[in-house]
């Protein structure tokens, strides 16, 4: 048995390593509720937070969009420039670290390039959406399967900065849009995406016979 983490990876994974497609699942990751939550006393947050450091990585295109005067905080080991904007290039940090910094944030974006099956940046996206943040994603098929536009997040057209600034515009323009979206987020993201759900689903593929 193989497995991806989209239903939209079965079709290459089928085709280029010959695994018939009865034989492909999807296993999706999960946070610790008990860690990754919303902060106790909810926070107007100031900054736009990114955090990640896969190569599909776009910090380039995120730095060009994000609003002027608006300070950006990258939490990644990769090299970035901030072309002259209000940046804190960030990394080595805790997770509790981490999740402080989720929780204090504006929103949450999370930048690639442009892909067809590969789901970048799936953990940051439940980390931040567990912590009640709202956030925006690349437009693209795997992302899709799992995060509903409007609902759980807002997408924009990767590599395309004029898109991802229109995107943080309304968002900044609509502090009951983001308060609304990080809430249904975080409830969506604390029953689907648990380390309870993907025990199941790994003794599931242990045991057929298991529930």
């Amino acid at each position: 048995m193989s497995s991806t983490v989209s239903d939209n990876g079965h079709e290459p994974l089928s085709a280029e390593l010959g695994v018939p497609r009865a034989r492909i699942t999807t296993f999706h990751f999960g946070v610790t509720q008990e860690f990754w939550k919303p902060a106790a006393v909810p926070v107007a947050g100031t900054y736009v937070l990114s955090v990640g450091n896969d190569m599909y990585r776009d910090y380039e295109t995120l730095i060009e969009a994000t609003p002027i005067g608006r300070e950006l905080i990258v939490v990644t080991k990769r090299p970035i420039n901030s072309r002259g904007r209000r940046l804190r290039h960030l990394n080595g940090l805790s997770d509790a670290d981490l999740r402080d910094l989720y929780q204090r944030a504006a929103y949450v974006v999370v930048p690639s390039t442009k892909l067809t099956y590969q789901p970048s940046g799936t953990s940051a996206c439940l980390q931040a959406m567990a912590c009640g943040k709202a956030t925006i994603l690349p437009d693209n098929p795997s992302l899709r399967e799992t995060f509903a536009e409007g609902e759980h997040c807002l997408y924009y057209e990767p590599e395309n900065p004029e898109s991802l600034r229109q995107v943080c515009e309304r968002l900044d323009s609509d502090p009951d849009l983001v308060l609304r979206m990080g809430k249904a987020a975080s409830d969506y993201v604390r029953v689907r995406y648990t380390p309870e759900t993907m025990a199941r689903v790994i003794m599931s593929r242990l045991d057929p016979a298991h529930v």
